[in-house]
């Protein structure tokens, strides 16, 4: 079997990063982009490689999301509402939409696009760090005391 690529390889690592496999294939420079990654997730050492790494836990997806919320640009749900509807169509593939919420069209044929509240992200962000904080400080208080329980048995 051939080795892996860099480019592959990265896509790999993007792809168990963001699970989006057109997102993982433009941040891999992959020349055929979104079809080039789906050719590679159907290739076996691609698969044993993803296989062998494994998943991040979904709290960690989440964290992921939410930092991307929080911190990402909103540059091409701007496009998207200043382009005009059959221009926008060729290109909304290309385009980053992951913070829009919502796209309505008026009656006047006016585009309305709303996005994630970053704020609130960053409130769950934080939310969540401190709960895994508290888990930390809480695990390292049991197993001191299993210690100290497995010291006094002795």
């Amino acid at each position: 079997m051939k080795p892996m690529k860099e480019s592959e390889a990265l896509f790999c690592s993007h792809y168990l990063r963001c699970r989006n496999v057109r997102e993982a294939a433009s941040l891999a420079g992959l020349p055929g982009g979104e079809g080039e990654g789906y050719r590679l997730l159907g290739q076996r050492r691609v698969q044993r490689r993803l296989s062998q790494t494994g998943f991040e836990p979904l709290l960690e997806l989440a964290q992921a999301g939410l930092r991307r919320l929080a911190f990402g640009s909103n540059a091409d749900g701007i496009r998207l509402a200043l382009t005009p509807p059959e221009q926008a169509l060729e290109q909304l593939e290309h385009w980053d939409l992951f913070g829009v919420s919502a796209v309505k069209r008026g009656k006047d044929g006016g585009v309305e696009v709303q996005f994630y509240n970053r704020f609130e992200a960053l409130e769950l962000l934080c939310r969540l760090g401190q709960e895994q904080e508290q888990a930390k400080d809480g695990l390292s208080f049991c197993r001191a005391l299993e210690a100290a329980a497995g010291e006094e048995e002795e």
